[in-house]
C-alpha cells in the first residue's frame, strides 16, 4: 500500500511538474509582445523580466526554509496558487508600475513550485529507484516547456492572449487542487538563527550575485 502511494504520489508531482513548465513556457515568451501591445518600450519590458528573473534567485534561499519548515507539498500548492493569481492579474493590468509588483509575485510563485517540486523528488528517492525518479520529473520538466512553446505560438494566431492568461489561470486553479493529493514529506525543525548565520556568510552572497 505505502508503495503504490509513493508511486501514485510520484505520478501526480510529474504531471503538475508537466503541467506548469508547459503553461509557463506557452506564456513566457509572448508576453514581451502583450506588453509591447500596451505601449511599454524595451526598457520596461527589460526591466519585468529583469525582476522575474532576479526573485527566482532570490527566492531560493526562504523557499529552503520554508520547505524544511513547512513540507513540500504545502509550498507546492501555495506556489500555484500565486500563479493562479499572477496571470489573472496580469491579463487585466496595465502600466510599468501596476506590472512590477505582479512580476515579483510570478518570479516567487514558479520558484517555489519548482523549488518545492525537486525537494520532493529528492526526499522520495531510494537507492534503487532514484535515478528512475530523477530522471522521470527531468523528462516532464523538458516535455511541458518544449509543448508550451508550441502551443504558445500556434495560440497567438487564434486568440487574444489575455484570453489565454485567463485560461492560463484557471488551469492553474485546478492544478492548485490536484496538488492537495500529493504525498507528505518530512519537515526538519531547523533554527532560523541557523539561516541566518547562512545569510552572513560573504561566500552565501558570492553564489547569489
Amino acid at each position: 500500500m505505502k508503495f503504490w502511494k509513493r508511486e501514485s504520489g510520484a505520478r501526480t508531482l510529474n504531471w503538475i511538474v508537466l503541467v506548469q513548465s508547459l503553461l509557463w513556457s506557452m506564456t513566457f515568451f509572448f508576453i514581451p509582445l502583450m506588453l509591447a501591445g500596451m505601449g511599454l518600450n524595451g526598457l520596461e519590458i527589460g526591466a519585468l523580466f529583469s525582476v522575474l528573473t532576479v526573485m527566482t534567485i532570490l527566492a531560493s534561499f526562504p523557499m529552503g526554509a520554508i520547505n524544511d519548515r513547512r513540507g513540500a507539498r504545502t509550498a507546492i500548492a501555495a506556489g500555484l496558487l500565486l500563479l493562479s493569481a499572477y496571470y489573472f492579474l496580469i491579463a487585466s493590468a496595465a502600466g510599468f508600475w501596476l506590472l512590477l509588483p505582479l512580476f515579483v509575485l510570478g518570479g516567487l510563485a514558479s520558484n517555489m513550485v519548482s523549488l518545492s517540486a525537486i525537494n520532493m523528488v529528492y526526499k522520495s528517492m531510494s537507492l534503487f529507484d532514484g535515478g528512475r525518479k530523477f530522471g522521470l520529473y527531468q523528462l516532464a520538466v523538458e516535455l511541458g516547456s518544449g509543448a508550451g512553446l508550441l502551443i504558445g505560438g500556434v495560440l497567438l494566431f487564434g486568440f487574444e492572449f489575455r484570453l489565454v492568461l485567463i485560461a492560463t489561470s484557471i488551469v492553474f486553479l485546478l492544478v492548485f487542487v490536484a496538488s492537495l493529493s500529493l504525498p507528505k514529506t518530512g519537515k526538519v525543525n531547523v533554527q532560523l538563527s541557523l539561516y541566518k548565520g547562512m545569510l552572513l556568510k560573504r561566500k552565501f552572497w558570492l553564489l547569489m550575485v
